[in-house]
């Protein structure tokens, strides 16, 4: 008899790191293999996903006559094969078995498409194509049937091929304090308490949230849970009231539609410059007849990754010619373009810091990752600014957001 064992695959973006849910490294074609359901004159065919909320054994049949062929950890993912009344025939990984039915729940659990592809109308590459989704979005997993999953993509349903998924676990932080408890429902037991705060990771929802806390694993109230990492506080310098056009023109938060990233095209280092010296080329073009100088960044990196505040979200900037009724701005000192690239590790980290907490103010989540842009990016900008792998700032910034 072997036991489960549980691996994390992390993959790094910009220092932050999300951890791919794996059952015993099987892939996501052998979590769906259809070889047992064959067997099972019952069987619908349609699979439910579940958590074994204990620690426990499978067995070779529905009784405890039956010998054990397997153990498993609390928290080990399975697949619904056959449910039963007081067991249910399972798979995990590549083995399967019966499970009592007190370690069980169904859960949807959460996952991310590791490669961009299309939801269809029904388990077969012959069904219609009713949605596309790009690589990482986030998907509830609800059932498997062969090789394709059902899953929730914000208000939409369909099935994806399970090639282009993996489970994850997402961050989350406990917006009041409560109590974790052995099943989801509060008639359950309550196992810890957590305070207002606590940082946490959830595994799937069934009603309730199923969550590790710390080294507990428990449910809890999705009313008290908010998706995404506590952001760490990054040391910042408040200029608003001293910044150049603090008067600018306002428009409505809600306006905001993108988020640019700049770089003060600084070709040696970005030590000793800041917004004030910014300000001096500003100033200079409102002395040829530009009206109500103001600066360019509502947000700028320093080298040390510390941060200046210049500007109220709501105010307007002369950050992108022709754009700034509805972009949000943040720049980089250094340069990242033209073959230089004298921007740090924590300057990186700092900027997707200071985007995703940009973004929670906006009301923004992490399926709305793709309005982070670059200035060049934007149109109508003949400007070589810059060069900063967009793709790497999203997925870190996905990753605080959960």
């Amino acid at each position: 008899m072997e036991t489960t064992q549980f691996d994390y695959e992390v993959q790094e973006d910009l220092m932050i790191t999300e951890r791919a849910y794996i059952d015993e490294g099987a892939s996501p074609e052998e979590l769906a293999s259809t070889d047992e359901v064959v067997l099972m004159a019952e069987s619908t065919g349609e699979e439910r996903y579940g958590v074994a909320i204990s620690a426990g054994n499978l067995r070779s049949g529905p009784t405890v006559s039956y010998p054990e062929v397997h153990s498993f950890v609390a928290g080990a993912r399975l697949t619904i094969i056959t449910p039963g009344n007081t067991r249910t025939r399972v798979r995990m990984g590549s083995r399967t078995g019966w499970i009592s039915n007190s370690r069980l729940e169904r859960i949807e659990f959460h996952g991310r498409a590791i490669s961009a592809g299309n939801l269809r109308s029904g388990p077969t590459a012959s069904h219609s194509e009713t949605h596309s989704f790009p690589n990482g979005a986030y998907a509830r997993v609800v059932s498997v049937n062969g090789t394709r999953s059902f899953v929730r993509m914000g208000s939409r349903t369909g099935w994806m091929s399970n090639s282009r998924l993996a489970f994850i676990e997402r961050p989350g932080r406990a917006t009041s304090a409560g109590t974790l408890r052995n099943g989801p429902t509060a008639s359950h037991a309550e196992i810890a308490s957590f305070a207002n705060g606590a940082a946490v990771r959830s595994l799937g929802i069934n009603g309730r949230s199923f969550v590790r806390l710390g080294t507990r694993l428990g449910w809890m109230s999705t009313s008290r849970l908010a998706l995404g990492s506590v952001i760490p506080t990054i040391p910042t310098i408040n200029r608003i009231n001293q910044a150049l056009g603090r008067g600018a023109d306002e428009r409505q938060v809600t306006a905001i539609t993108r988020i640019v990233i700049h770089h003060s095209a600084n070709p040696t280092n970005g030590t000793h410059l800041n917004t004030a010296a910014f300000e001096n080329t500003w100033r200079n073009l409102a002395s040829m007849g530009a009206p109500n100088a103001r600066g360019g960044y509502h947000e700028v990196v320093l080298s040390n990754g510390n941060m200046e505040i210049n500007m109220q979200d709501r105010r307007r900037t002369w950050g992108a010619a022709g754009q700034n009724d509805h972009t949000w701005h943040i720049c980089l000192t250094g340069q990242h373009a033209n073959g230089i690239n004298n921007i740090s590790q924590t300057q990186l980290n700092s900027l997707a810091n200071r985007i995703a907490t940009a973004m929670r103010r906006f009301g923004w989540t992490s399926a709305n990752v793709d309005r982070i842009v670059r200035h060049r990016d934007l149109p109508g900008q003949a400007t070589a600014c810059n060069d900063v792998n967009v793709a790497n700032v999203r997925n870190a910034v996905r990753a605080l957001l959960g």
